[in-house]
């Protein structure tokens, strides 16, 4: 069976004194708690498919990351192995390191399109690349929390 990666777009209308508020606010809940708000609370809002693709094999790891799981949650078939069943698959460092790295850059995207230079996309680059280098290097459960929208370096460090 294939993973699928289904996006959707949430609008939520909340009352809050800023628009700044109200995001916080809708930020520090869990979806479910946000599905209760919308049906049930002081939100009212909408749901819709944004888009809906089929991810390779080879991106399902890096995708489990980036919604915060630990790139292990699907049961794959690994290629080679002798009898053909199923085994969890083992996200490689590599694979998490890229994952960070894609995660940097697409954190600095809006900077770097709105550089006036080529010299200041490169230090945007740069600096997206040293964050980058930096989580990776302090181990899986800080790359874990990055790709999960964590701050850089962590609140509180």
């Amino acid at each position: 069976m294939a993973v699928h990666k289904v996006e959707v777009r949430v609008v939520v209308l909340a009352e809050a004194d800023t628009a700044q508020q109200a995001a916080r606010e809708v930020e520090a809940l869990s979806l479910s708690q946000l599905g209760r708000e919308l049906e049930d609370g002081a939100y009212v809002g909408s749901v819709a498919v944004a888009s809906a693709t089929t991810v390779p094999p080879d991106r399902v790891p890096a995708e489990l990351l980036a919604v915060g799981n630990d790139g292990t949650f699907f049961e794959c078939s690994q290629p080679g192995a002798e009898d053909g069943s199923p085994q969890l698959h083992q996200l490689l460092e590599e694979e998490m390191d890229e994952a960070v790295y894609e995660e940097a850059l697409r954190r600095v995207m809006g900077r770097l399109n709105s550089a006036e230079s080529e010299d200041q996309q490169e230090d945007v680059i740069r600096l997206a690349e040293a964050e980058a280098g930096a989580v990776n290097n302090a181990g899986r459960p800080a790359q874990l929390a990055y790709l999960g929208g964590g701050a850089w370096p962590p609140e509180g460090e």
